[in-house]
């Protein structure tokens, strides 16, 4: 194109006749690289899923054990109780007394571990799915056969059909 008497632009593209190969390879080694990139990609999401499962059993195992030392906890209470007023009674003997207390605080010590580990648990998932997750909003139904069909597990790829149900609120 001219642009007025003493300016010009003059392109041109040139290809060369014969390459020995180099524009196919380039173009086969960029294909190449692309697909091995589109697979770490899918290995990356599948790594994230596994993880989701392995910390959402996590999750379930510690409720459950949570909740069975709150149970353990309810019935040291009530032997407390009842051997105190043993006590006082002079029917059993003071040691037995400090050996329930000693069993109810252990108890005790073992479920604050269990929480703190439940929330270590809690946030790692919460990271994984990207959604801040509370171990209110993260439910555990035993009874059920179920599928993780929450959508924000479905977004990384999970899909399964774990021995219990597993849905996210929040």
């Amino acid at each position: 194109e001219t642009f007025g008497a003493d300016r010009a632009l003059t392109t041109a593209i040139t290809q060369p006749l014969y390459a020995f190969g180099r524009i196919g390879a380039g173009l086969a080694s960029a294909h190449a690289q692309a697909q091995v990139a589109e697979r770490r990609a899918g290995e990356a999401r599948q790594d994230i899923a596994v993880r989701v499962l392995e910390l959402y059993g996590q999750f379930a195992g510690l409720t459950r054990q949570i909740a069975v030392l709150t149970g353990d906890i309810d019935r040291h209470l009530a032997l407390e109780a009842m051997i105190h007023r043993r006590v006082e009674a002079g029917v059993s003997a003071p040691v037995d007394l400090n050996l329930v207390q000693t069993r109810l605080n252990q108890s005790r010590v073992s479920r604050i571990g269990l929480a703190g580990r439940l929330r270590a648990v809690t946030t790692a998932l919460s990271e994984l799915v990207g959604v801040a997750l509370t171990e209110a909003s993260i439910h555990v139904d035993a009874g059920a056969r179920e599928q993780l069909a929450d959508p924000r597990f479905r977004a990384i790829g999970a899909t399964s059909t774990p021995p219990t149900q597993c849905s996210l609120s929040g």
